[in-house]
């Protein structure tokens, strides 16, 4: 990876966290806070204070999403202390534990604080007034993790005593208590889905199914000491620091270890915080420096190697970095694969097949297009086959093949065919609503009798043409309860004709009703409102009408 930037800020660095904005803030051991903007990594802001650390560990400080608030422990005391960012200054202080407090926490949303005692004991405080909102289950030994899903809706924390506790905050009941850690819970993070990630102090990793409360997948364990743990945007992968100044990386769709030292510096490391503005990660140290390293690594070589269509060379560099899938030099790599394949498909519809074989021939030997050229060539054996089929019509055969060997359906002779039946379709449409159209209709698409795909909107049109019939009958019998509610239903039936017809003597009813009202035909006009009433842009007039006639 390419270092960015290093920043060093003369004190330990306790806690990095990254901001909804895209800045970076970053607590030290005397509990100032800086903002740092990530793109020129510039100090924007900060405040500080008088509470100084004693251990460099990051669950004992927190900063809210938005920057606007910070919590630290007071160390020796039983307090933490909630600040006010913006305005500089100590909010308020909260505890209720026995001894010292732990860890802390604030929720993704902004609206509580969090301690975690030595006691064992866990407070939730409301975070604008720094009143105690609720206890949640205590831990029988120190509270070492608090972590808060993204949504807000659960809280989990860790302890010594090797358990995990989870609630959600909608219903304010424990959800689960997890078991299956054989040593201090150090850290833990809400991946997708209801799905918890936890580290042990000793490098074992846990992911957790909450919805059943039981351990979905134990990773590969980091051979260190973990200190911090944080996800990329999408959250499929996580970068996990030991105390040794390591970062692995990990695979969270596939559950693998990636990479078990992807970065390494000669530091001790003490928080991590993944930057999405320019795919890069913030490594803070005990020694008080910010390293920045970019996640791509050496971006102008990777689009030299394109350029060069070296593409085994660069598709090979995702296996030590798999960050690069997120980067333009691979969506670049990319369309060139897609152009290619497109080109080739059109010489092998040409019987070019050593032509498409050079085209193809610097993505040969790549892992994850091998499979799917060797499939292309295997299709295309087929394709003279299917070619004659589409030519003599027999298109139930043509589209069978097409089935088995799916490559066939961006070629010009699928796509012919696929015209062709649209016209048919659509002919067979105008024609089945017609005296006589249902066989007639039948006959336009037998050349698609028979096709998996084409039967359910053949299907569908006969069934249209039969509602359709039953439609007309509902509007020779004067049923306007059931013509309303066909057209609800149907609305492919306010396109004949009948439609129109009805929805024009509807019309021409209501200026005939409103004369006779008007004139003190309450008879006629309370019959022309009966019928109204029926039609929703008729409906409050009518009934006004109708409340009058009563009273008339």
């Amino acid at each position: 990876m390419d270092a960015l930037k290093l920043l060093n800020i003369k004190s330990s660095v306790i806690r990095l966290r990254t901001l909804e904005n895209g800045q970076l803030a970053v607590v030290d051991e005397y509990t100032a806070m800086r903002v740092i903007d990530t793109k020129y990594f510039r100090i924007l802001d900060g405040f500080k204070s008088n509470v100084v650390h004693v251990n460099f560990l990051e669950r004992q400080a927190a900063v809210s999403a938005d920057g606007f608030y910070c919590i630290s422990i007071v160390p020796g005391s039983d307090k933490a202390a909630v600040f006010d960012v913006n305005h500089k200054k100590l909010l308020y202080r909260v505890g209720h534990h026995k001894g010292e407090i732990e860890s802390v926490g604030i929720d993704a949303q902004g609206r509580y604080c969090v301690t975690g005692g030595q006691d064992g004991k866990v407070f939730v405080w409301a975070l604008q007034t720094g009143l105690l909102a609720f206890a949640m289950p205590h831990h029988s030994d120190f509270v070492t993790s608090i972590a808060f899903s993204q949504n807000g809706q659960w809280i989990a924390t860790g302890s010594y005593d090797r358990a995990i506790n989870v609630m959600n905050l909608s219903t304010m009941k424990q959800h689960v208590k997890l078991s299956g850690h054989s040593s201090v819970v150090v850290s833990m993070l809400f991946i997708s889905g209801l799905r918890l990630l936890s580290a042990e102090r000793d490098g074992a990793l846990v992911i957790w199914d909450l919805h059943h409360g039981k351990i979905f997948k134990r990773l590969p364990r980091v051979g260190d000491e973990i200190i911090s743990m944080c996800l990329s945007l999408d959250r499929r992968f996580a970068f996990i620091a030991t105390r040794l100044g390591y970062v692995a990386l990990y695979d969270l769709h596939s559950y693998e270890l990636v990479r078990q030292r992807y970065l390494k510096i000669q530091e001790m490391i003490t928080s991590i915080a993944f930057i999405g503005e320019n795919f890069s990660l913030a490594i803070g140290t005990k020694e008080g420096n910010i390293h920045f390293y970019s996640l791509f690594g050496n971006e102008s070589e990777y689009q030299e190697l394109i350029h060069k269509k070296s593409f085994r060379v660069f598709y090979a560099l995702l296996d030590d970095n798999p960050m690069l899938i997120y980067s333009k030099v691979y969506e670049e790599a990319e369309n060139y694969w897609v152009r290619y394949v497109k080109t080739a498909k059109r010489y092998l519809e040409e019987g070019e097949k050593l032509k498409a074989k050079e085209l193809l021939e610097p993505f040969i030997g790549i892992a994850s297009k091998a499979s799917f050229i060797q499939q292309l060539f295997r299709d295309y054996e087929h394709y003279d086959l299917f070619l004659t089929y589409t030519q003599e019509k027999r298109y139930s055969l043509a589209y069978a093949l097409a089935k088995q060997y799916p490559s066939f359906s961006d070629s010009d002779a699928y796509q012919k065919m696929e015209l062709s039946w649209k016209k048919h379709f659509l002919k067979a449409q105008e024609i089945i609503m017609t005296q006589n159209g249902e066989e007639l209709a039948r006959q336009i698409l037998a050349p698609f009798r028979g096709i998996t795909e084409k039967a359910p909107l053949i299907q569908a049109m006969c069934t249209e043409r039969r509602i359709y019939e039953y439609f007309k009958k509902v509007i020779a019998t004067r049923n306007f309860v059931k013509f309303i509610e066909l057209t609800k239903m149907y609305t492919f039936l306010k396109e004949f004709s009948e439609y129109d017809e009805v929805m024009l003597y509807i019309d021409q009813l209501y200026i005939k009703t409103q004369k006779e009202f008007k004139n003190g035909d309450y008879v006629n006009a309370k019959k022309g409102c009966e019928i109204l009433i029926l039609f929703p842009e008729y409906n409050q007039e009518t009934r006004e009408m109708l409340e009058i006639i009563k009273i008339k």
